[in-house]
């Protein structure tokens, strides 16, 4: 479905944060919900991001309603959660059920530089299992018509190997960002792309250290950890960026996967590492063009 009425977005907006999924693993919860009293639902803790500072990323909605964040891959292919097709009317939605928006900064109406396109084709991480947290939270999709990179639109950079990942964490300029609700409660949205920068990236026995009485993280895994900052509801799928030094380049490391309730007391959310699942996107993108 085409989001080409301008006065209908608000409507969008607001029944997205209603419509939100609910699965909880244990006490750890998707950050497509949450279950506290918090009022600040947003990226917790931080800021504005400027317009076209995060251009690679898109909102993706379902049936209408906002479900997730998403990273441009290439003209026609997003990379995502498997979760955003999830839901618990249907289990597993159509592809043509979804709607993807790049260069969206305002979530109050679109934007000059917007770009609104459908969805033909999707393919979820085999492994992945709504039951298991450290099972693999990505997704691939295709859209309808290719996207017209511009200042505000352009194709993300992933991280290639380990080497490369762990130079990028050391630096520290690393942030996450997202549209996530900022009201729960009341149905409502931040006005602008949230960001939060100068994250705290631990290693992986800190970040398994909270998560292993539920069974432990996955070493395709990693965290932040920046309480009382952290993502939150309907944030997934949004990308982890760490900047290079020189350039100011900035690089996908990963994923937002989900985070521990409430967000705003542990500052924790877990991520998909991209350098883990670069063979497999690659591969998922060749499978949808061969669909097509």
């Amino acid at each position: 479905m085409r989001l080409s009425i301008r006065n209908e977005w608000l409507s969008f907006i607001a029944a997205g944060c209603a419509a939100a999924g609910k699965p909880v693993w244990g006490s750890i919860q998707s950050v497509a919900d949450s279950g506290s009293n918090d009022t600040s639902r947003n990226i917790i803790g931080g800021e504005p991001a400027f317009n076209g500072e995060f251009p690679h990323h898109v909102a993706v909605f379902l049936n209408s309603e906002y479900k997730s964040g998403g990273i441009i891959l290439d003209e026609r292919h997003v990379l995502l959660t498997a979760y955003s097709f999830y839901s618990k009317r249907k289990g597993q939605e159509s592809a043509e059920d979804y709607t993807v928006v790049a260069g969206m900064w305002r979530t109050g109406k679109l934007d000059t530089g917007s770009q609104v396109r459908g969805v033909v084709d999707f393919i979820t991480h085999p492994k992945w299992n709504i039951e298991s947290f450290a099972a693999p939270n990505m997704a691939v999709l295709r859209v309808d018509s290719d996207f017209t990179f511009n200042r505000y639109v352009q194709p993300a950079t992933l991280v290639k190997t380990r080497d490369e990942e762990r130079r990028l964490r050391k630096i520290g300029d690393c942030a996450m960002v997202g549209f996530g609700c900022t009201n729960y409660e009341e149905k409502t949205f931040p006005k602008r792309l949230r960001k939060i920068e100068e994250l705290t990236l631990p290693n992986y026995q800190t970040c398994n250290a909270f998560v292993e009485k539920f069974g432990g993280m996955s070493t395709n895994q990693m965290c932040s950890y920046n309480p009382p900052k952290s993502l939150c509801l309907l944030d997934e799928g949004g990308a982890l960026v760490c900047r290079k030094p020189n350039t100011g380049d900035q690089v996908v490391i990963s994923v937002a996967s989900f985070s521990i309730d409430p967000p705003r007391e542990f500052g924790l959310t877990y991520y998909s590492r991209v350098y883990r699942f670069r063979k497999w996107i690659n591969r998922v993108v060749v499978r949808l063009e061969e669909r097509a």
